[in-house]
């Protein structure tokens, strides 16, 4: 596991005052997600994704969304 993943999801915790336990239940439903990433788990890639995905999510807020170069008609 990349370091990084693992450093940025500490910073997010401390950032966003999001318990561990939170976390893993709102981006695979496993309440020992971040615990056993913290003992050496190593999240495949699609994980590490979804994990990253997340957070940015939440950091971006409800109001801020990311848009395509595509318009609605």
């Amino acid at each position: 596991m990349k370091w990084s993943l693992r450093r940025r999801m500490e910073q997010f915790l401390k950032r966003t005052r999001t318990s561990p336990t939170r976390l893993g239940l709102e981006v695979t439903g496993d309440p020992r997600l971040v615990f056993q990433i913290r003992k050496g788990r190593v999240p495949r890639p699609l994980m590490e994704a979804k994990i990253l995905a997340y957070m940015e999510r939440v950091e971006r807020g409800p109001g801020e969304t990311v848009r395509s170069g595509r318009r609605r008609r």
